[in-house]
C-alpha cells in the first residue's frame, strides 16, 4: 500500500485560486463544478476578490422550469399514449421526472439563455434540505397532476 507519493516527476503546477464552493448533498454537482472554473476565471480577468461566487440556485431555478417545460411539451406530444404503457411509465418514473443529474451542454445552453448572476448570501443555506423539497418534491406532484390535462382537452 502507497501512503506518499513523490510530485518531483511532473514539470506543471496548477495554482489553486480561490476556494471552490461546496455543493454538500444537494444534487447540483454539474452546476456547482462549471460555476467554480468559471467564477476562478472571472476573478482573475475582473480582479475580484476570493469570496466571489456565482449563484448555483438561480441555475438551478432555470434548469427546474426548462425540465418542467420539456416535460409538459412531452405530455402535449404523447397524449395519445396510454398512461401505462411503456413509454409513459418511462416518462413519468421517479429516475426521470425532474432528475437532478445534467451535463455540459445542458448547463451552457442555461448560461446562454439566462446568464449568471453573483451569489448573494441569505439567512439560510442554498443546499437546505427544505429548499430541496420545496423545489424538488411539489413541482413532481404538479407536473404529474398537469399531465392528465392534455389527455382531457382531447
Amino acid at each position: 500500500m502507497v501512503t506518499s507519493y513523490d510530485h518531483s516527476d511532473y514539470t506543471n503546477q496548477v495554482s489553486i485560486e480561490g476556494k471552490a464552493t461546496a455543493q454538500k448533498s444537494s444534487g447540483r454537482c454539474w452546476i456547482f463544478a462549471c460555476l467554480n472554473v468559471i467564477r476562478v476565471e472571472m476573478m482573475k480577468k475582473y480582479g475580484l476578490p476570493e469570496s466571489f461566487e456565482l449563484s448555483q440556485t438561480y441555475v438551478f431555478f432555470w434548469d427546474k422550469l426548462e425540465r418542467a417545460n420539456f416535460f409538459l411539451e412531452s405530455m402535449i406530444h404523447t397524449r395519445g399514449e396510454p398512461l401505462d404503457g411503456r413509454l409513459m411509465t418511462h416518462l413519468l418514473s421517479n429516475t426521470n421526472l425532474m432528475s437532478d443529474g445534467g451535463q455540459w451542454d445542458m448547463l451552457a445552453n442555461l448560461i446562454t439563455k439566462y446568464g449568471l448572476v453573483r451569489s448573494v448570501r441569505l439567512r439560510y443555506q442554498s443546499n437546505n434540505i427544505q429548499i430541496y423539497i420545496t423545489t424538488h418534491r411539489y413541482p413532481r406532484a404538479s407536473i404529474r397532476i398537469l399531465t392528465l390535462r392534455p389527455r382531457q382537452d382531447r
